[in-house]
């Protein structure tokens, strides 16, 4: 290796005569660092400026970190940063790796991944490969949490991913029950005071079938008349897998007075560590993919025996999932006046402007609502003089 006129800058010849440029310089804690093979002694210098000027601002990024590969860090993306996240979320997620990023960027080293590359790629997917938006999603979140990491690491200075766009999704029209529908929906249930209850939490409190699910005895505050959801259970591949709530926080709901009495009788005889719904299996938790079946066929029993009775078309019952009987529950607290901050604060959104945004069909009504509350209170006030 030879100096060159140029400090910071040697020349040598590799194993076939050709001449190459590599640099020392220091980095930010002062250690001499090398970047080597340079073609030209003009692109040799435009590097070396570049890397004077990142350390100096703090931004240099070591050769040998943006040399990890695309695939090492979506490893510590699973184990680091997922581990505690809902399983079915995260299956999704693992589908989109395998499925498409794996292929293409698994083998390339964080620093050759450019925004422009990326976002040419994740374009096509959809026009010319048929990626659907929800799919997209998924592998939009997925490049995201990756190359978050890297930069977050030093591996990179920016993610190249923050310009992906945003998949447009259509917006699927949502089922809310009426409270008419919901009495018929518990009716049909029976006899069988354990279904009833699932079906009232449910509807009333919004749970998602996983925090349901996940409840233990410990959990029922009677006296205060209060739901602590603290857990979810998800069914994966036949396994039972229990993580904390989609939000990542506990919350507390409200024990509604129809509901109090299937409580006592649910909780009376159990331990507080006993789940709430035991499953079918000793020990085990309620299986969340059997209810929704179980679900699925009541309101298809419902929707026969009001075809039987020639119902009207447009009154049969709307065929629902547990999830839109967590609709309902939004529908019927803002039917009844409830704030968006209680409807956020009962359903576990991680903002009220997700709630707002998610049933902002709901509030459509809210200026003809105003209007006649303000009229009425303005009508009913009498005039007082001095």
């Amino acid at each position: 290796m030879a100096r060159t006129k140029h400090p910071g800058i040697y020349s040598r010849e590799t194993a076939d005569g050709t001449t190459v440029y590599d640099l020392r310089f220091r980095n930010a804690e002062g250690k001499q660092t090398t970047d080597r093979g340079y073609r030209t002694i003009t692109l040799a210098k435009k590097a070396l400026d570049q890397h004077k000027a990142d350390v100096s601002t703090g931004k240099y990024i070591a050769p040998a970190a943006g040399r990890t590969k695309v695939r090492d860090v979506w490893e510590e993306v699973l184990t680091l940063d997922w581990s505690q996240n809902a399983a079915r979320g995260v299956a999704a997620r693992k589908s989109a790796w395998k499925t498409w990023v794996e292929p293409r960027w698994a083998d390339v080293p964080v620093k050759k991944v450019t925004a422009k590359a990326l976002t040419t790629w994740f374009v096509e997917l959809g026009e010319e490969h048929g990626a659907k938006p929800a799919t997209l999603t998924n592998i939009r979140v997925v490049l995201m949490a990756i190359f978050k990491r890297a930069a977050a690491d030093g591996r990179i200075g920016a993610n190249p991913a923050e310009r992906l766009p945003i998949p447009k999704q259509a917006r699927s029209s949502k089922t809310y029950l009426s409270h008419a529908q919901v009495k018929a929906l518990l009716e049909a249930a029976g006899d069988d005071d354990a279904w009833r209850l699932q079906l009232e939490l449910l509807t009333f409190n919004g749970l998602r079938v996983s925090e349901m699910a996940g409840l233990k005895v410990e959990d029922i505050d009677l006296s205060r008349k209060r739901i602590s959801v603290v857990r979810s259970v998800d069914v994966l591949g036949g396994k039972f897998l229990v993580n904390p709530p989609k939000s990542g926080k506990p919350r507390q709901v409200p024990i509604f007075p129809m509901t109090i009495d299937l409580l006592k009788a649910q909780v009376k005889g159990k331990s507080g560590d006993d789940w709430l719904f035991p499953g079918e299996v000793e020990e085990r938790p309620l299986n969340t993919d059997a209810l929704a079946k179980r679900l699925g066929r009541l309101t298809a029993r419902i929707r026969r025996e009001q075809e039987q009775a020639k119902a009207d078309a447009a009154d049969l019952f709307p065929t629902v999932t547990p999830h839109e009987l967590r609709h309902t529950a939004a529908s019927l607290a803002i039917a009844s006046g409830a704030t968006v901050l209680a409807v956020q604060r009962m359903l576990g959104h991680s903002t009220p402007t997700m709630t707002l945004n998610t049933y902002s069909d709901l509030f459509e009504d809210d200026l003809d609502t105003l209007t006649e509350a303000v009229s009425k209170a303005h009508a009913a006030a009498s005039v007082t003089t001095k």
